[in-house]
C-alpha cells in the first residue's frame, strides 16, 4: 500500500507497506522475508509524480528466489509546506506620499528544512487600507517567498493591524504680495496674492487650490499696523495637506479716506407740528433712524436733532426747521444733510385769565345796564417777556 500524498519533506522518500509475497516453497516460508522501498522521482512539490516501489529479499533462503519486480505509479502527490514567522516590525504611522505603503520588516521565518536555509528567502510587503489621512486605519502586511527552494513552501499567512495613522503632509508657500497701504474704508480687509504653494504631490497638483486672505488688526487710520496673511486649502486632495502657517508684516497703513466724509441719512423725524405759544422758537422733535454707519462705527456715532419755529409768535402756516448733528467717537468720519423744514406747522395763542375783579352790586339809575367795577384784578397767564 502506497502513501501517495506527502508535505515536502526534502527527501524522494515514500511511505509504502509491502504486500503479501506469493510462491515462496512451504519449506522456505520462515526463511524469506520481502522488504519494499518506494521513492518519488524528485524530492519537490509537485502532482503526478512518479513514485517507484523497489523490492528485496532477505532471510537464509532468499538467494533461492527472484525479488518481485519493481511497481511504478504516476499518481504522487507532494504539497509544499507551510511556513510560519513571528510578528512583523510594522511602521505604524507616516506622512501621506499619495501610496498605500507601509514599512515593515518581517519577523523570523520558522520552518524551512535545514537543507534549504540558504534557498528560501522571505519578503514582507505592508499597506494601508486607502492613501488618505487618517487614524485607525488598517494595515494588511503580505509575505512572499523566493530563492530556488521557495516552490516548495507556502508563505505564512498575511496579518493586518488596525492602528495605522497617515498625517497630513505640511506644504509651504513663498511669500505673499501684499498692498501694504489702503484708504480707511471701515473694514480689516488687505489686499494679497498668495506666492507659489510647494509640496503638493504631483498626483494631487489638479486637487489642491490655496487661498489666501489677509486683515489688518483693526479698521482704523493708522501707520505700523500689523497685517495678517491666512491660507486655506481646497479641492478634493485638501483634507490630506496642512495648510502652510500664517504671516504677518507690522507695516500696514491705513490713511483717511480721499473723500472729506462719508455722507449718512435720516429717516423722518417724528415733530409735534403743533403748540401753545410759549414766547420761544422750539418745537418738540424725535430723531429718525441713522443709516449709512459704517459696522466698525456702529457704536461710536449717534444722530441728534432739534427742531425750531420760523419765529415765536402765534400763528398758523408755519415752519419748522430740525437741524441734525452728529455725535460720538467716529462722529468725524460721517457727514449728514443738516436742516429740514416742515410746513404747515401752528402756535396758538395762550389763554388769559384774571383773577380778582370786584364789581359793585348796586349804583343809582342810570339808564344803563353798565356795571360799575370797583377792581380790574389781576393778569394771569402772560409770559414775563411780554409782560411790558
Amino acid at each position: 500500500t502506497i502513501t501517495l500524498t506527502k508535505v515536502y519533506n526534502g527527501t524522494t522518500t515514500a511511505a509504502i507497506t509491502a504486500g503479501t509475497l506469493s510462491n515462496v516453497q512451504p519449506a522456505d516460508a520462515a526463511n524469506v522475508t520481502v522488504s519494499a522501498t518506494a521513492a518519488y522521482n524528485t524530492a519537490n512539490v509537485g502532482t503526478a509524480k512518479t513514485i517507484t516501489v523497489t523490492y528485496t529479499l532477505s532471510g537464509s533462503a532468499a538467494g533461492n528466489y527472484i525479488a518481485p519486480a519493481n511497481t511504478v505509479v504516476t499518481t504522487g502527490v507532494i504539497t509544499a509546506l507551510p511556513l510560519t514567522v513571528a510578528a512583523p516590525n510594522i511602521t505604524l504611522s507616516k506622512q501621506y506620499d499619495a501610496t498605500t505603503s507601509a514599512a515593515v520588516t518581517a519577523g523570523t521565518l520558522s520552518g524551512v528544512l535545514a537543507a534549504d536555509a540558504a534557498n528560501v528567502t522571505l519578503t514582507a510587503t505592508a499597506a494601508y487600507a486607502t492613501a488618505a489621512v487618517g487614524t485607525g486605519k488598517s494595515i494588511t502586511v503580505t509575505y512572499t517567498l523566493s530563492g530556488s527552494a521557495a516552490g516548495n513552501y507556502t508563505a505564512p499567512v498575511s496579518s493586518s493591524v488596525t492602528t495605522g495613522i497617515v498625517t497630513a503632509k505640511a506644504l509651504t508657500v513663498s511669500a505673499p504680495s501684499i498692498t501694504l497701504s489702503k484708504v480707511y474704508d471701515g473694514t480689516t480687509n488687505a489686499a494679497v496674492t498668495a506666492g507659489t504653494l510647494s509640496g503638493v504631490l504631483a498626483a494631487d497638483a489638479a486637487n489642491v487650490t490655496l487661498t489666501a486672505t489677509a486683515a489688518y488688526d483693526n479698521a482704523t487710520e493708522g501707520t505700523g499696523k500689523t497685517i495678517t496673511v491666512t491660507y486655506t486649502l481646497s479641492g478634493s486632495a485638501a483634507a490630506n495637506y496642512t495648510a502652510p502657517a500664517n504671516t504677518s508684516v507690522t507695516t500696514g497703513v491705513v490713511t483717511a479716506a480721499t473723500s472729506t466724509t462719508k455722507a449718512l441719512t435720516v429717516s423722518a423725524p417724528a415733530i409735534t407740528l403743533s403748540k401753545v405759544y410759549d414766547g420761544t422758537t422750539s418745537a418738540a422733535v424725535v430723531v429718525g433712524t441713522l443709516t449709512g454707519v459704517d459696522p466698525v462705527d456702529a457704536g461710536n456715532v449717534s444722530v441728534l436733532a432739534t427742531a425750531v419755529y420760523d419765529d415765536a409768535t402765534a400763528g398758523k402756516g408755519k415752519a419748522i426747521t430740525v437741524n441734525y448733528s452728529l455725535t460720538g467717537t467716529a462722529a468725524a468720519k460721517y457727514t449728514i444733510e443738516p436742516i429740514q423744514i416742515f410746513s404747515n406747522a401752528v402756535i396758538v395763542r395762550k389763554q388769559l385769565t384774571v383773577s380778582n375783579v370786584t364789581v359793585a352790586t348796586s349804583k343809582p339809575a342810570d339808564g344803563s345796564t353798565l356795571a360799575i367795577v370797583n377792581s380790574v384784578g389781576s393778569l394771569q397767564g402772560l409770559l414775563s417777556i411780554d409782560a411790558n
